[in-house]
């Protein structure tokens, strides 16, 4: 572990600030060394990852005897910065935050991805390890393949660097958003957008979230999200439980939201 991040009465510190709570140095509490397989003999017409449904048949006949069905739990971690990048994980139900940490120990989301993408892109061009944290927000399966394996099908076939270009086309449009968003929009506005893009990745409005945990990835204070979901329930949008968030109503929340959700929105 970089000596950035340090253990301390089981918090994780970045540079002295405390950052996240289930952090530790112990390799086996991390993501990768977690995560539970369900099955490694996964029926190609059940992928539900819309970049592993797009590929043409000779492709995913090479890719699947590959690849393992796993599932992620809330607040896993699969990388770190500075991660070696072993595995790509392609989610079906699963949605994994993308995230980094101010120098106030304070996280800002800049990207999520779920079952329209990929994460551990970065090990198909070279870069073999984690720029960013991710974590995993909402639990579900996923789709995971060795990155060596991956690296060499992609150079193999046009149709896969295709595919892969253009998600990383959406990915970087979506993190261009998130700056504008963070920058110039008001807290409702992008928890709105935030809540609306989860539901399309994971593909229901019932969603295993805390106010604590949006607040993590908005980079706000959780009195702040509070508030905001305390007038949007008295509003009839949404509704929730202890560790539950239910959409109710999801025209009004697109029309809460900011513009921004038009632009990274996954039908």
């Amino acid at each position: 572990m970089n000596q950035a991040y340090k253990v301390q009465n089981g918090h994780s510190n970045y540079e002295n600030h405390k950052v996240i709570s289930n952090l530790t140095n112990n390799p086996g509490q991390w993501g990768y060394g977690k995560v539970k397989s369900l099955r490694t003999d996964v029926p190609k017409k059940q992928a539900d990852n819309e970049i592993l449904k797009s590929l043409p048949g000779n492709i995913l006949n090479e890719l699947f005897p590959s690849m393992e069905q796993v599932y992620l739990n809330t607040g896993e971690y699969l990388y770190k910065p500075e991660d070696v990048i072993n595995y790509l994980y392609f989610p079906e139900t699963a949605i994994i935050s993308d995230f980094q940490i101010l120098e106030d120990g304070k996280t800002l989301e800049v990207a999520m991805i779920g079952r329209e993408g990929v994460t551990g892109i970065a090990s198909v061009f070279n870069s073999h390890s984690s720029p960013n944290w991710l974590q995993v927000s909402i639990p579900g399966k996923a789709l995971r393949i060795d990155s060596k394996t991956f690296r060499q099908e992609f150079l193999n076939y046009p149709a896969l660097q295709r595919l892969i270009y253009g998600y990383v086309n959406h990915y970087i449009a979506q993190i261009s958003q998130k700056v504008i968003c963070n920058s110039h929009h008001s807290v409702e506005e992008r928890l709105c957008c935030w809540l609306l893009m989860i539901a399309d990745r994971c593909g229901r409005n019932h969603l295993p979230l805390t106010q604590e945990q949006i607040a993590g990835f908005l980079g706000v204070h959780r009195p702040s999200v509070t508030l905001i979901t305390q007038s949007l329930r008295e509003k009839g949008i949404i509704d929730y439980l202890r560790g539950r968030i239910s959409i109710l109503d999801k025209t009004k929340l697109e029309f809460t939201a900011c513009d921004c959700y038009s632009t990274t929105r996954v039908m």
